[in-house]
């Protein structure tokens, strides 16, 4: 994944996927996303309007780790499969 985040402020938590990550919910399937409770050795990163990140297949991300208060946020998510990497 490459998040963009055009407007808002936004707290990403990442982590590799050690396998003992509790999932919450799957939609792998349906839309390529898991969405995982807290993650082992989690690690924030502070998106601010103009950031990007990028995420690799082993990494757990948790978008929405708001610290204080949910702000309304907007962001451009693009997938590339990692066989055209």
């Amino acid at each position: 994944d490459i998040q963009f985040l055009a407007w808002g402020e936004e707290t990403i938590g990442v982590a590799i996927d050690t396998g003992n990550n509790q999932i919450s919910e799957s939609l792998l399937e349906q839309r390529d996303i898991i969405f995982y409770h807290d993650s082992e050795h989690e690690s924030f990163i502070e998106m601010i309007p103009g950031s990007y990140a990028l995420f690799f297949p082993q990494d757990v991300h948790r978008p929405g780790c708001n610290k204080s208060i949910a702000t309304p946020i907007r962001k451009i998510v693009v997938k590339v499969a990692i066989d055209v990497l």
